[in-house]
């Protein structure tokens, strides 16, 4: 017996005197509380283990998730430009491809000129040349068509329409499709088809083309020789904007590896941000099972004390 409290432990009603005793109860809540942070623990190394994240949910980590946040954000738009940048990429190619097309023809429609222009022809071969040019006007007129996918290339916004009519009348318009290839960087998708095939760009070439047919079969040799400066004209015209496709496609293209290495860059922060370092998280989950383990056996001390008691 304690002096000073005759009860005992317990006073004469009953009850505990002393404030500083640690009861079985408050023994086996503590031991609960370590076992049930044990488990926690080991349940979040083992979860990143086998998922490889360190970062799982914005409790984890906040101002890591903030920056995980603005690395995404960054990337998405990286991502779109290089999607922007192909379409971009494909048009143009398929742009260049038929303006040299139309310069091919132009070629041959100044082969014929020069021949229709000689005074040893007649109204009979003149003639047959200007078939010819007939099927080289409709040729120009489907380049001038030309389509990539769903999207005529020289109509300018209007793509979901033949931008030439069949008597050659343009009815697309100057405007300028632009994409983002790089953040804050835009490059043109497409080129002009009024610029290239009418007079917008100095000449009417489907004009041209049906002159020349109509002078051919006029048998009016003077008429078609001075086509030549017309179709001289129109040739210079449609390789301005074939080379215009080709120094866009240059723009898009070099910005490719400036995206790329930009890609790289943010996925490496991205991967410091939210992936576990993997001996780190091995190292943490076996921290846990020990924590574990002790607290499993500190536990049951404190379950055999109880029955001892």
């Amino acid at each position: 017996m304690t002096p000073g409290n005759p009860g005992g432990p317990d006073g004469p009603d009953g009850k505990d005197d002393d404030p500083m005793r640690v009861t079985d109860t408050m023994l086996w809540d503590l031991s609960r509380r370590n076992l049930v942070r044990a488990q926690a623990r080991l349940f979040t190394a083992t979860e990143r283990v086998s998922s490889g994240l360190r970062l799982e949910k914005p409790s984890d980590a906040p101002p890591d998730v903030v920056g995980l946040r603005s690395v995404d954000a960054s990337l998405a738009r990286l991502r779109s430009g290089e999607r922007g940048a192909a379409g971009a990429q494909a048009q143009l190619h398929a742009a260049e491809g038929a303006l040299a097309e139309a310069g091919s023809v132009l070629s041959r429609a100044r082969e014929i000129a020069i021949t229709g222009a000689d005074g040893t022809q007649n109204a009979q071969s003149r003639a047959s040349l200007a078939t010819e040019v007939a099927g080289l006007r409709d040729l120009m007129r489907s380049l001038a068509n030309s389509k990539f996918g769903n999207v005529h290339l020289f109509g300018g916004f209007k793509t979901a329409a033949p931008p030439f009519l069949a008597d050659g009348t343009f009815v697309g318009d100057t405007g300028t499709r632009e994409v983002e290839v790089l953040p804050g960087l835009r490059v043109a998708a497409n080129v002009s088809g009024a610029l290239a095939f009418t007079a917008a760009g100095g000449i009417d070439v489907m004009a041209v083309l049906a002159t020349l047919e109509s002078d051919l079969r006029a048998n009016d040799a003077a008429a078609v020789a001075a086509r030549l400066d017309d179709l001289d004209v129109a040739s210079r015209q449609v390789l301005s904007q074939r080379v215009a496709a080709g120094s866009q496609l240059t723009r898009v293209q070099s910005s490719d590896a400036m995206r790329a290495d930009s890609i790289v860059r943010l996925e490496a922060a991205r991967s410091g941000l939210r992936d576990a370092d993997v001996p780190t998280v091995i190292t943490e989950m076996a921290q846990a099972q020990n924590s574990l383990r002790l607290a499993l056996q500190a536990a049951s001390q404190v379950l055999d004390l109880t029955r001892a008691a």
